[in-house]
């Protein structure tokens, strides 16, 4: 799903520097966060809380029908993770999910609100601000680009309805030749959504 004018969040470029670390990627298997070269950007995180925050997980919550409310335990979503990309900055493709089914026993490397809520059942990604040359998303395995486009935002799910890994949303951040992108991530949990998407045997 492709959304045109999301502007919600588009004025949180602002954020302070110290807030900001070298992004990292879960390592599947032991689910650990490790620097690595196949992601070049600079990461923050935003928890929800009163305001334009909340109100924007809401609606995200009403376009996709997913349960989106945040708690301190078994928490429908993860905070936002706010992305900077300089020039040159990029993301090999990769999958969101951590093929962590649900019934498997806790990840013990999730903080206590995602403790017990499985995998990534799907993306939302915002555009905060529009680039001149590049930082396209890129989904090679479906022949899909979405471009970056400040206030827009894309939706997908990472995992089938059986809960197993959906393979055709393998996506890529191109490099950024010119300018600096600006994303935010809002990844949904699996737990918490048996009644807005109900598991299915078959694919």
């Amino acid at each position: 799903m492709y959304v045109s004018n999301f502007q919600e969040l588009t004025t949180i470029t602002s954020f302070p520097k110290s807030e900001f670390t070298r992004s990292t990627v879960v390592r599947t298997g032991n689910y650990r966060t490790v620097a690595d070269s196949i992601r070049i950007s600079q990461t923050a995180w935003l928890y929800d809380g009163p305001g334009i925050v909340e109100k924007t997980t809401h609606r995200v919550g009403l376009l996709t029908g997913l349960a989106t409310k945040s708690s301190p335990t078994f928490s429908n979503t993860e905070a936002y993770q706010i992305v900077n990309y300089g020039i040159g900055g990029m993301y090999h493709p990769h999958h969101d999910a951590f093929e962590k089914p649900l019934w498997g026993p806790p990840n013990k490397n999730d903080p206590l609100e995602l403790i017990g809520t499985g995998d990534r059942i799907a993306t939302w990604m915002f555009y905060l601000n529009d680039v001149k040359v590049g930082g396209a998303t890129v989904f090679p395995n479906i022949n899909a680009r979405v471009s970056v486009k400040k206030g827009s935002a894309a939706f997908w799910y990472n995992l089938l309805p059986s809960g197993e890994n959906d393979h055709r949303v393998l996506h890529a951040g191109c490099p950024v030749v010119i300018g600096s992108k600006w994303i935010g991530n809002k990844w949904i949990r699996e737990g918490g959504q048996m009644l807005q998407r109900p598991c299915e045997l078959s694919p």
